[in-house]
This record gives structure tokens, sequence and C-alpha cells, in this order.
């Protein structure tokens, strides 16, 4: 039994089979070529993507390397696991494997010879940093719900694909990218993926209206009982026959390997008293970028510049919310190194320094202007007249770095 990993309110047992477990570890034996001499476990025993590494290794009669539960979060710490064990495989969700990149030494890392990313869409800045520190080492991005035993489909990653592939089916498996009929796309449509073969499952425990839902006839196939998998991704083919992930058809949500239902949330908080209604939503970084800009723009313009105002004369360390009609958003600045931009009084004081600089300059272009062109204007005595003088403080009060 495989609990949904981490479904948010009631989670959903699966009942996968000893011929599923054999399925998918024959198949990883299958695909990758290399024997498994060692592999460095980074997820819980609770997470499916476990089985992986645990199953394969000992068939292959290899080892696995465990960390102690102190050294769970620490990439120095797996660093130095894999340089001291030899280790030549490892999983983990591209999140924490880019952290393991950026926070760890490369040379403590060439026993690696594959890396696996899975449970979390992989980036493809992810696979430009791995092949940069790391090029004699292949990483794949597998891809596949515990409904279907852990893996379904898998992906050779090269720099340069965007987005990053989710590859082809793995032995013994059947995909479908179907639409709202079940018929077959073809590429450059998107459709839902349905996955059939060896490694369906038997559906969920205790739940026969949800395992009816998402467990149905394949339509695709002779036999009447098989079954394939509805798993609610949006998908496409690309022109070569390999799978491209493009999202979701419902509301559900991945969050560092964890599969989250929205919905779910949304009901725990309209059971409180205080709550008529809720909408809970997931955004990155970019995501949050891009929404600031779509409000801004849709603002007033005194009303944006307001705003953008308030948020130049931040300090380097600041909380604040910033509301406008029909959003809000915040700003949470921890950069030490950010400067103020400079106000008026500073960009003009900056012109006249600059233009002080070149008094002598200004001086000979007087003398030719008085000689050649009656009646022009004194260019020194304008810049005079234009120079108010500043205290140091107000000088430099937007040009330095906030302590």
């Amino acid at each position: 039994m495989i609990y949904t990993s981490g479904s948010t309110g009631t989670p959903h047992g699966v009942e996968v089979t000893r011929g599923n477990l054999k399925h998918s570890t024959e198949a990883r034996s299958r695909y990758y070529k290399e024997s498994v001499e060692a592999f460095l476990v980074l997820s819980s025993f609770a997470f499916d993507s476990s089985i992986a590494g645990i199953f394969w290794t000992l068939r292959d009669g290899g080892k696995l390397c465990l960390l102690p539960d102190k050294d769970q979060y620490n990439p120095a710490a797996m660093a130095e696991m894999i340089a001291k064990e030899n280790v030549p495989h490892l999983l983990g969700v591209p999140s924490l494997y880019d952290i393991i990149l950026i926070e760890t030494r490369a040379q403590q890392m060439t026993s690696l010879k594959a890396v696996i990313v899975a449970g979390e869409v992989c980036p493809p800045a992810l696979v430009t940093l791995h092949h940069q520190h790391l090029p004699q080492c292949a990483l794949f991005n597998e891809y596949g719900p515990t409904e279907t035993t852990v893996w379904a489909t898998v992906h050779r990653c090269e720099p340069g694909e965007t987005p990053v592939p989710i590859g082809r089916p793995i032995p013994n498996t059947q995909v479908y990218v179907l639409d709202d009929e079940q018929r077959a796309l073809p590429p450059g449509f998107s459709g839902e993926l349905y996955i059939g073969g060896a490694g369906v499952t038997n559906g969920y425990f205790n739940d026969a209206a949800l395992t009816q839902s998402c467990f149905l006839q394949n339509p695709f196939e002779k036999s009447d009982t098989s079954l394939f998998y509805r798993t609610g991704d949006k998908v496409g083919w690309r022109a070569d026959g390999i799978l491209e992930f493009l999202g979701r058809f419902d509301d559900q949500v991945q969050l560092h390997g964890l599969r989250i239902e929205l919905g779910e949330i949304e009901n725990a908080l309209r059971s409180h008293q205080q709550v008529n209604d809720a909408v809970v939503s997931i955004q990155t970084s970019a995501a949050s970028l891009d929404y600031i800009a779509e409000a801004l723009d849709k603002l007033p313009p005194n009303q944006a510049d307001e705003i953008l105002r308030e948020f130049e004369t931040t300090e380097s360390r600041f909380q604040r919310t910033i509301k406008a009609p029909g959003f809000e958003f915040k700003v949470d600045i921890h950069d030490p190194d950010f400067v103020r931009p400079p106000r008026d009084e500073q960009r003009q004081w900056l012109l006249n320094q600059a233009l002080h600089e070149l008094r002598d300059d200004l001086d000979h272009l007087n003398n030719i202007a008085k000689r050649f062109a009656k009646g022009s204007t004194d260019t020194i005595k304008d810049y005079d007249i234009a120079q108010r003088a500043l205290s140091d403080d107000e000088i430099m009060e937007d040009w330095q770095t906030p302590s």
C-alpha cells in the first residue's frame, strides 16, 4: 500500500501488487544499461520514489547509501557521501538536486554516472546547470504517478530543450494522448495522458467510486480486463514521438514532489466559521512578477507611479503589503546589496557634477560662442544657477548601500 504523495486533505491508498513492483524494477534494469553499484537514497521511505532506488539496487547487488537523520537536508553531507562511497546513481526531486549542484563542489561528485530527477517539473535551467557541473554524467527526467507504480516514461535530458520532455514509455507500458472523447491525438495537439500496461495498480483502497473514475477500461486493448489510468495531466506529442508535460486539467499541483489538491485546501478553509469563500493558488517567483507587471499595467498611470515610488524608497530589509484596486502584492526585500534608485535631486546633482568636471571645456565653448555667435547665452552662468547646494547627507542619501 502506497499513499499518494502528500495529497492535502484525505490521502488515497494505492494498492500496488508484487507484480507491479516486479515490472517497475525490471523496467529499470532494461532501460538503464549500467548496473547499480551504489545508490544514494534521498527520498523518504514513505515517498514512492524510494522504491525505485531500494529494489533496483538490491536486484543488482549494489549497496544503499543512507544519510543520518541530521543530514537529510544537508547538501554538503550528500556530496561527501557521494565522494566517500563512490556513488554512481541517485534520484531526487529537481528542486533538491538544484540545491546540491549550487552548494557543493563538482569535484566531489565525479563518480556520478546517472542522476534521475522526478516528482516535479524539471526546469530547463537545471539541465543546463547539470551539464556545466557534471558533463560526464547523464541526467534523466522520469515521470509517473503512484497509480502506475512510480514511473511510466523517461527522457535523457540535453541542454536547450524547452520544456524538458517527459520522454517515451518504459518497457511494458503504453501511453495515450486523448481528447475529451478518448480519441487519440496526433503530434501538435495537447490532450490528457492515459497510462496502460503492467504498472497500472489495482486502484484506491476502500474507495470504489474514485477507482472507477480514474481506472478505466482500455479501448485500445483487446482484453476486457485491461485498464488504463487517467492521469489528469495535459501532455502533447512532439514530432519525434517524445512526450512533453504541459500542465494539469484540474487544480492539482506539485510542490517539492508532493501532489497537492488545491480544492481540498479551499474546502478546509471554507469550513471555518469566519470564512465565507476561499481560493488557493500556487505561484513561482516568475509568475508573481508577471502578475505584478500585469496588475500595474491596468492601473491609472499616477497610481502605478505612486506604487513604484513607494517600492523605490524601501530599505534593504523591508516588508510591506501594497494594495491597489483589485489586487495586492507583498514587497519582501532581503538583499543586503539593494541600493535605492536616486531621486530627482540626486540625479540633478550627478548631472551637475559631470558638468563641473567639464568646466574647462565649457569655458572654451563659451569663448568660441562669444566670438562667432553674437548674443549667445553664457553656459557657465546657466550651470551655476542650476546648481543647488546639497548637504553631504542629501547627496549620499540614495547612493550608499543601506546597512
